[in-house]
């Protein structure tokens, strides 16, 4: 939410452009409730990254998601390529099955997925199937990441999903940074 004195210096420079009073409203309102969808999305993927604590816990790469509709979560799941031994088992995989169980639709429209690393592209081909209505994620995934490096290939599907990424980047990077650097030294001591 802004503050009392970020919404007067809005109000100010609105006023000095010579915008009117209905104008100034429409700017404090849309501000407001960008900041108020960013602290929503802040807390969403927060809670993703509580998740992808518990794959570290299990030895999985620390890669969590979340599932929301309506503002409410409804699903929350880890990678489990390990545990399961199952390639496919990554956490917006699993999620988006518990989801579509749950709502029993596997069409999952109008929901937002959280995730800590930007999806590959098995993932994004079931958000594409699953209709989600956007996307959010933490960490860039320069190897195997699809949204940014190559989202021009998406576009001409039958659905899309808007999408917003780098929330909580930093975090999320230096999660799987720190889990892979403790795996290396781990295999160093070993060998």
């Amino acid at each position: 939410m802004l503050s009392e004195r970020q919404r007067l210096g809005l109000l100010t420079q609105a006023r000095s452009r010579g915008l009117n009073r209905g104008i100034i409203s429409k700017i404090y309102l849309t501000t407001t409730s960008h900041v108020m969808s960013l602290e929503l999305d802040t807390h969403y993927m927060q809670c993703a990254l509580e998740a992808a604590e518990l794959a570290e816990k299990y030895g999985e790469v620390p890669v969590g998601a979340v599932l929301v509709l309506n503002k409410q979560i409804i699903g929350s799941a880890y990678n489990q390529t390990l545990t399961q031994c199952d390639p496919t088992a990554h956490a917006e995989i699993l999620l988006l099955q518990q989801a579509a169980k749950q709502l029993k639709n596997h069409r999952l429209v109008e929901s937002t997925l959280y995730v800590t690393l930007e999806p590959c592209l098995m993932c994004v081909g079931a958000m594409i199937q699953a209709r989600i209505k956007r996307l959010v994620f933490g960490a860039y995934d320069t190897r195997f990441g699809v949204i940014t490096m190559q989202w021009s290939l998406l576009k001409g599907q039958n659905h899309t999903f808007d999408f917003t990424d780098g929330l909580l980047a930093e975090i999320c990077a230096e999660k799987l940074q720190k889990f892979f650097k403790h795996k290396r030294h781990c295999t160093n001591v070993i060998a």
